[in-house]
């Protein structure tokens, strides 16, 4: 029986994913599956996964839309204790899945446990940026809210014990890449996971390298989202009166006119303008916010009913049989 769900789920960037898959296939083989949702609108991802014939891997093949859609689907099918997400742009370590699992193994009260995320080599002096990394050295241990990615990363390189999903909910699939909004399934959902005082960790052991540079135009368009799904998740839970998402907005706001005082200062008028964009969509993004909270969240049982059809049909792609 393998302990852990390598999750990937990936759209139209085959060669991304062959990276990524060649990476994982280097660690122990005896202690991990492999399960693959594929959005993409072609073929040549699933031809590369059925011509790799590999018995640890699994695929879903869904015309779904959207990075939370693809996560769902994944989650209702994983059959192991653990499971572990990161993205197609990734590259793993040889002893990643070990390493996730040793800390699993330190402390029976741990839920999940965050990884860190460095950039794939290095296209910064040619002034390109990498996003959704975090380099820190120190681990980290959470039990109670906090503000998710200074404390522990991003959903890159994030694993948790599968039993969670059942407690907390899935992801709201109105939130992430794929939608409107873009960005903020990830910290929806271990902000969750945080106000039910599960125990998370950041460790520093388990490594992914995130190939997905931008230019810095790309990157200022890219944080617009970011911004969006920020706002939009801790004006959220402000509105329920938690201390650490008002505190959270406060902090983001004063960031943002502080940037724009030193664009002012040193004469950035470009740097002005896009902070000042992001000072309207951090603005707009509040009643967005209240929107969510009247939502509700997805829980277990309405995603495995939503989903039942393709469940039904996992086991006849398995591409082990």
């Amino acid at each position: 029986m393998k302990e852990i769900t390598v999750v990937i789920c990936t759209r139209n960037r085959y060669e991304n994913l062959k990276e990524c898959i060649n990476s994982i296939l280097k660690n122990d083989e005896n202690l991990y599956e492999i399960l693959i949702v594929d959005q993409s609108t072609d073929d040549k991802t699933e031809n590369f996964v059925k011509n790799l014939k590999n018995k640890n891997i699994r695929y879903i093949k869904t015309d779904t839309k959207g990075l939370s859609r693809a996560r769902n689907i994944a989650i209702l099918n994983v059959k192991t204790k653990y499971l572990v997400f990161t993205d197609d742009d990734c590259i793993v370590t040889e002893s990643w899945i070990e390493d996730i699992l040793k800390e699993y193994k330190k402390d029976e009260k741990i839920w999940g446990v965050y990884g860190k995320v460095l950039p794939y080599g290095d296209k910064s002096k040619d002034e390109y940026f990498c996003h959704c990394l975090i380099e820190s050295d120190k681990r980290s241990e959470c039990s109670n809210p906090v503000i998710p990615h200074n404390y522990l990363g991003h959903g890159n390189n994030m694993s948790f014990k599968t039993e969670i999903f059942k407690t907390v909910g899935l992801y709201n699939e109105k939130l992430g890449a794929g939608t409107w909004m873009q960005s903020g399934e990830d910290t929806d959902f271990i902000y969750r996971v945080l106000r039910k005082r599960f125990k998370v960790i950041y460790s520093p052991i388990p490594t992914v390298f995130h190939n997905s540079w931008k230019t810095m135009d790309e990157a200022e368009k890219l944080d617009y989202g970011y911004v969006k799904g920020f706002v939009t998740i801790f004006s959220k839970y402000a509105f329920k009166g938690d201390f650490v998402a008002i505190k959270a907005l406060v902090l983001r706001l004063y960031q943002l006119f502080k940037d724009i005082f030193l664009a002012l200062r040193y004469k950035n008028f470009k740097k002005v303008f896009t902070t000042s964009k992001k000072v309207f969509i951090y603005f707009y993004s509040i009643p967005i916010g209240f929107y969510f909270l009247l939502c509700g969240d997805p829980t277990y049982k309405s995603m495995e009913k939503k989903y039942a059809s393709i469940n039904e049909m996992v086991d006849t792609i398995h591409l082990s049989n």
